[in-house]
């Protein structure tokens, strides 16, 4: 699929669709297995047993660093033969005590890494892939059932095409008292094919996000046997779980089934009109050999998972001021999402509860860095216009805003205009929630380790604040004593919103609810309120050139 930008197709569409790609599919994670000395919480006592009761049998898990970790847990039936693109089924009940030891497979994507980033920096995943994937796993520091301690429900990024629950250890936030849930959910064309011969009951095919919703009724049954509160669960995600966050937010079967929500590197306008999916759909599936509307849906129930993988449904979207295609998103218009969450927010519609939310100040450098920099392609003086004029506005303008000059390399200014396209458009998305419900908004400034030599300076890249909350699968790369000391700042920040909507506590900078233009700027070198966003990021500009036009 070409890439068009207000309009236009450029002569660099095939690149920039690579780097947009490359974006997204960051939706999770990157980094860091450094274990970093975090305040211990105050619940102390002996642990809770390695065998817990649920409502569909016994599990038993093991017991590390202070706290029980229960893995694969089923929370939905096998989405497979006639339950592949059905709502989640129940899970079915079990005799004995079932192993949860090790993780479930990941749901299907590709073989290398784990599923969180274009390229295999972290090498082949230990989890097996299979289209039995709805698991969820629990790690808890409860000493019984009776602890009733907030719970942290988190939903991996991945452009909607990897991850895995199973890739974060929330060993650090279990330290400071926190019940955390990761879970798994259908992804790429399994999880958000908009066909109407599949979409039978007008969901808009929005199965992922259905599944995120089991696993959320999931917690509120069972979260209490692992000594978690089901009253008080945040809802939390990165990248592609920042936007199912903000689809929870706008989504009428999510309501109630949380009282708070933590979105990182998310936009909330990034869905696909039901009209517009069901068309790509329809060319998706004749494609495939599934044309004929009568026998559509047998044939695509009879493909294996792995074709579905290797060429997945494309939908065309716009994101704020850049425009692309390629990939699976959420859908609105259907039962399930029935607006696009950006439209709720503005409205006054979506849930008015506690909002913590924020980017990273340089989101799209590891984008560029993918897209050009592992490609062996530049971005010279000679092809800086073409290429900049595909992030969207009036080109003259943003020649003139980002010129090539004011940067170290061309490269880099390409970086600095893609991402404040995209994070003006994000901030203001959080302003707005915050006339509704208390907000949060950060941005993370730190320059934080990357795990592969780069003569590109990566900065505070999209992911890079994830290692400081979670260990991210086993990436090997290790922080230093500043580094620590703001991981333990942020977990601590996180812990306390997960606790009472509020991210302040006693040893902490004080971080202001959002609007006036202020948010915690989070660094090593200090965590400090900046009103400067919309000036280091360009936003009055931004909010004034024109938009490439409403997804769809």
């Amino acid at each position: 699929m070409k890439r068009l930008v207000s309009g236009r197709t450029h002569p660099s569409d095939r690149t920039l669709t690579a780097i947009v790609l490359a974006v997204l599919a960051l939706a999770a994670a990157l980094l860091v297995a450094a274990c970093s000395a975090v305040r211990p919480a105050d619940h102390t006592g002996p642990a809770l047993p390695d065998t817990v009761g649920i409502d569909t049998g016994k599990v038993q898990g093991n017991g590390d660093n202070g706290s029980r970790l229960f893995q694969g847990i089923p929370y939905a039936a096998a989405p497979v033969g006639a339950l592949r693109w059905q709502p989640p089924a129940a899970a079915a009940n079990w005799d004995g005590v079932r192993d949860a030891t090790r993780p479930g497979a990941r749901c299907p994507q590709a073989a290398t890494g784990h599923g969180l980033l274009p390229v295999d920096l972290a090498g082949t995943a230990t989890e097996p892939v299979a289209e039995d994937c709805l698991f969820l796993n629990v790690r808890t520091p409860a000493s019984s059932a009776e602890d009733r301690l907030p719970v942290l429900v988190w939903i991996h990024g991945g452009s909607f095409t990897g991850g895995s629950g199973s890739a974060y250890d929330a060993k650090r936030l279990a330290a400071q008292g926190i019940v955390v849930v990761t879970v798994n959910y259908r992804l790429g064309t399994l999880g958000f094919l908009a066909h109407p011969a599949v979409d039978a009951d007008g969901s808009g095919g929005d199965y992922g996000l259905l599944d995120q919703q089991a696993a959320l009724r999931w917690v509120q049954r069972n979260i209490g046997a692992f000594g978690g509160d089901p009253a008080q669960v945040t809802i939390a995600g990165e990248s592609a779980g920042g936007i199912s966050v903000c689809g929870h937010l706008a989504a009428p079967g999510s309501a109630g089934l949380f009282r708070s929500a933590v979105l990182e590197s998310g936009a909330c306008d990034a869905t696909v009109p039901a009209t517009t999916a069901r068309r790509s759909s329809l060319e998706y599936a004749a494609a495939l050999g599934c044309a004929d509307p009568g026998t559509a849906a047998a044939c695509l129930r009879a493909l294996p998972a792995e074709r579905l993988v290797a060429q997945p449904v494309s939908y065309p979207i716009t994101l704020g001021h850049i425009a692309y295609g390629n990939g699976p998103w959420l859908v609105s218009g259907g039962s399930a999402l029935p607006e696009n969450p950006a439209d709720a927010i503005r409205a006054g519609r979506a849930a008015r509860v506690p909002v913590l939310s924020g980017t990273t100040r340089d989101e799209m450098r590891m984008a560029v860095y993918l897209g050009f920099e592992t490609q062996g392609k530049t971005i010279g003086a000679e092809n800086y216009e073409a290429v900049l004029a595909a992030v969207g506005g009036d080109p003259a303008q943003v020649r003139r805003e980002y010129p090539v000059g004011q940067y170290p390399s061309p490269t880099s200014g390409f970086a600095a205009a893609m991402t404040d396209a995209w994070v003006c458009d994000v901030n203001s998305q959080a302003d707005a929630r915050a006339a509704a419900a208390p907000a949060y908004t950060f941005e993370f400034a730190e320059a934080a380790p990357f795990p592969r030599s780069t003569s590109f300076p990566m900065g505070a890249y999209h992911t890079a604040e994830l290692p400081y909350l979670f260990d991210v699968a086993d990436l090997p790369v290790a922080f230093d004593a500043r580094q620590t000391a703001l991981a333990n700042q942020v977990v601590s920040y996180w812990a306390n919103f997960v606790r009472a909507g509020n991210p302040n506590g006693a040893g902490l900078p004080e971080w202001p609810r959002a609007g006036e233009g202020r948010l915690l700027s989070l660094a090593a070198a200090g965590s400090t309120v900046s009103a400067s966003f919309a000036a280091d990021h360009h936003c009055g500009f931004w909010e004034r050139q024109p938009l490439p036009g409403a997804n769809g």
